[in-house]
């Protein structure tokens, strides 16, 4: 047997042992992956309440004072004519919450008949308090 022949055998054997053991490798890793144990965790909290309302918004941060820019002041009376609006009659304060949405601003009464309420509002029926608009 020549050197070249002892070459050639010794790596076939090399080369069939690393085959050999990739394939069984291979195989663990494919198994490891098929016979993943999931686990899924519940918050009690909330698994009773159903979908998650994603048109809530956030809540204010304990201690957060919306600035004074934001409070507005109603210039005539409004009965809401949907479920998502806001009454409020002349003198009412409101809190607008987000003005983003053009015409219609999503705000809270702070005073008069819809305490503590949150709905939408005609943005031409309200005047930022402290301002000219504002004045009777």
């Amino acid at each position: 047997m020549g050197t070249n022949e002892k070459f050639t055998s010794c790596w076939e054997r090399v080369v069939s042992c690393c085959c050999c053991c990739c394939n069984a490798s291979k195989q663990e890793q494919d198994r490891r992956l098929d016979t993943k144990d999931v686990r899924i965790i519940t918050n009690p909290a909330v698994a009773d309440k159903g979908e998650f309302d994603t048109n809530r918004p956030l809540p204010s941060p304990p201690g957060f004072k919306m600035p004074d820019g934001e409070r507005y002041i109603a210039l005539f009376d409004y009965s809401a004519r949907t479920a998502d609006d806001l009454n409020f009659k002349t003198g009412d304060i409101l809190e607008v919450l987000d003005s983003r949405t053009g015409e219609w601003w999503l705000a809270r009464a702070i005073t008069g008949i819809s305490l503590n309420k949150r709905g939408y509002i005609p943005a031409n029926y309200v005047a930022l308090m402290e301002s000219i608009d504002a004045e009777p």
